[in-house]
């Protein structure tokens, strides 16, 4: 009996850290999710405020993710943000590697087919940098940022 009650603690005890650990990851994720839809507003207001028309924002499919897709004149935008709180090394953008950007060339070319009656206007993958600072927030916009 000795054996199977220490079993059975040691597998409460388990799950019990588990739980903690999960819930840990998720408080993390939602705070992470906090600041991405923070930068992705501020970065769609960007935008609007220098002329573009916020057509789509976090557009989904298989292959990937588009955080905003805005129009301005004959140019289709299709934007990556990328934001960072104080403190965190290297640029936004850095983020943005090979992989990430041949996913969103994809879900770009995807988001083309599903929307014929934009065929025509000329196409763009930019990356806006939203750096979250005390007082004013830093939004840098890299046209045209991969091909």
């Amino acid at each position: 009996m000795p054996d199977d009650f220490q079993n059975l603690l040691f597998l409460l005890l388990t799950a019990g850290k588990i739980c903690v650990n999960l819930q840990v990851m998720i408080d993390n994720r939602t705070e992470k999710r906090k600041t991405g839809d923070r930068g992705e507003a501020i970065a769609a207001a960007h935008l609007e405020a220098k002329g573009y028309r916020v057509i789509a924002r976090n557009f989904r499919c298989k292959a990937g993710e588009i955080d905003i897709i805005a129009r301005h004149g004959d140019v289709l935008c299709f934007a990556e943000v990328k934001t960072r709180r104080p403190g965190r090394f290297g640029r936004p953008c850095e983020a943005v590697d090979w992989k990430k950007q041949r996913r969103l060339i994809n879900t770009a070319q995807l988001f083309m087919k599903l929307n014929p009656q934009l065929r025509g206007l000329s196409l763009r993958m930019d990356v806006i940098e939203v750096e979250l600072l005390d007082g004013a927030d830093k939004v840098t916009h890299l046209v045209n940022a991969f091909s």
